[in-house]
């Protein structure tokens, strides 16, 4: 299941690029701490000074997802 994350993008300096080469997506699945998480997957994005905003896709297996 693909999913989008928009993320919230400030700081960058002026002249410079933030290049995104892996994620990792940990949610929180219960207030006590338990947690879902498959580790580091590689993803390719750039951001940019000018940007405010800036998804990234993560994919995660149909069963992980419905639960």
């Amino acid at each position: 299941m693909p999913i989008q994350l928009p993320l919230k993008i400030s700081g960058i300096a002026e002249k410079s690029v933030v290049l995104f080469q892996g994620m990792k997506l940990t949610l929180l699945l219960t207030p006590d701490g338990v947690a879902w998480t498959r580790g580091w997957r590689t993803a390719y994005s750039d951001a940019w000074p000018e940007d405010e905003r800036h998804d990234v896709s993560y994919e995660m297996k149909r069963k992980d997802y419905e639960s």
